[in-house]
């Protein structure tokens, strides 16, 4: 389930696993989130083409993007340049657990249906074309897989996390997010 919500308002929409104690876990950031109280969060789980899909389903109700519910619409163009909208406000979309990202990176992908899709047909692009590069957003990247990791950021942006406590996770969230959740200067899961 995606989680789309804002820091400060009580709820930060933060879920345990962006840190996995019990594996290595690669991350990656593109831009220094804004302090912001209004600073979106989105999370988008990555395991599949189909769950990456109701990732984005999810984040463009949440949003209430025009055209979502168009049945033709390119949901990834749609989430896509919403995130790129500067109006709309910074945002931090999690990609969780980018452990096989042939779906990201190939021009097949399965849909919600199970079928098997073509977007470059219609598109020429691959999916991981959609995640915006953009000054109003962050991108944190999960994976197990520094080979995964390779193909989704430069290899420069690779920080490898050692196995941690759930309070070391948070601590490390609040140091790179800053002081939001429960108004006593720490984050909560």
């Amino acid at each position: 389930m995606a989680t789309t919500t804002s820091f400060g308002d009580g709820n930060s929409g933060l879920q345990p696993g962006i840190i996995n104690g019990s594996v290595n876990t690669q991350f990656h950031r593109r831009a220094p989130p804004d302090r912001s109280p209004e600073t979106w969060v989105f999370w988008v789980r990555t395991s599949n083409a189909a769950r990456f899909e109701q990732s984005f389903r999810d984040i463009a109700d949440r949003v209430k993007i025009l055209g979502r519910q168009n049945l033709t619409a390119n949901i990834f163009r749609l989430v896509h340049d919403w995130l790129c909208d500067e109006r709309k406000g910074k945002w931090l979309l999690i990609l969780d657990n980018v452990d096989d990202v042939r779906f990201l990176v190939e021009a097949q992908w399965t849909g919600q249906d199970g079928q098997a899709s073509n977007l470059r047909s219609e598109n020429s692009q691959p999916l991981v074309s959609y995640l915006p590069q953009c000054q109003n957003g962050t991108i944190l990247t999960t994976t197990r897989s520094t080979d995964a990791a390779k193909k989704v950021v430069k290899s420069r942006d690779i920080i490898t996390v050692e196995p941690m406590s759930k309070g070391d996770g948070l601590l490390l969230l609040e140091k790179k997010l800053g002081s939001y959740g429960d108004g006593n200067g720490g984050l909560s899961i």
